[in-house]
């Protein structure tokens, strides 16, 4: 899915694990997928629990450093919207927490 001998893309993959794993968790990964040259993931926020719409799918750049968020209410919303971004895509990773 990954080059990670190209720097863009191994900083994508290093931020994307840093928000997920260690002390200053931010998310809860659901499901990913690659699209062109953006690695797109489901996520759930951890901070603050009672956040209304706690569920984003963000975009991270695998040519640049940029992410960009659009939040959903449920879970379902957000992998439908990935879903939909990615049905041209041959392959489509699903994380289960």
């Amino acid at each position: 899915m990954l080059d990670l001998s190209k720097p863009e893309e191994r900083n994508a993959h290093d931020f994307v694990q840093r928000m997920s794993t260690g002390p200053d968790t931010s998310w809860k990964l659901l499901a990913l997928c690659r699209q062109a040259s953006v690695l797109l993931c489901v996520v759930r926020w951890l901070h603050p629990k009672t956040e209304p719409k706690p569920f984003s799918l963000v975009e991270v750049s695998l040519v640049e450093r940029a992410v960009y968020w659009h939040s959903y209410a449920t879970a379902s919303a957000a992998h439908a919207e990935l879903a939909r971004r990615c049905e041209a895509t041959a392959t489509q990773t699903v994380i289960h927490a």
